[in-house]
C-alpha cells in the first residue's frame, strides 16, 4: 500500500459518514454580477432609429415586483411606474430612465440588489 492509499483510508476513518450542512446561500444575479465589471465600458447611448418603447429596466423590475406583491393596489398608486427610456447601456444592452431624480442607471450598474 502506498502512502498516498494509507492517508486516503486514513482520511475516510477520520470523516467517516460525517456531512457537513449544506450552507443556504441566495443564488445572486448573474446578469447583475457581469454588469458591475469594467463599470468603465458601460456609456448611455440613443440610437437615431431607435424605438421610444422601451422600459427601462431597473423600473420596469421594481414596478413588477411591486405589482405581483400588491396585486390589488391601482396602477395610479403605485409608488414605481414602469419608465419608457430611449437611453440604452452600450456594454449590457439594457434601456434606462435618465432623468431628475431617478437613479436607475447608478443602482443597476453599481449595486447587486438594484431593486433596494
Amino acid at each position: 500500500m502506498s502512502f498516498r492509499q494509507f492517508m486516503d483510508q486514513y482520511s475516510l476513518k477520520l470523516v467517516g459518514g460525517f456531512r457537513s450542512n449544506a450552507l443556504n446561500r441566495q443564488s445572486l444575479n448573474p446578469e447583475a454580477d457581469a454588469c458591475l465589471l469594467n463599470v468603465g465600458l458601460h456609456h448611455p447611448i440613443i440610437l437615431q432609429d431607435d424605438s421610444t418603447n422601451h422600459v427601462c429596466a431597473v423600473c420596469s423590475y421594481k414596478y413588477n415586483k411591486f405589482k405581483n406583491e400588491n396585486p390589488n393596489v391601482a396602477y395610479k398608486d403605485h409608488p414605481v411606474k414602469a419608465v419608457k427610456s430611449s437611453v440604452r447601456c452600450t456594454q449590457c444592452e439594457r434601456y434606462f430612465c435618465i432623468k431628475r431624480g431617478s437613479t436607475c442607471w447608478i443602482d443597476w450598474h453599481t449595486k447587486v440588489q438594484f431593486w433596494r
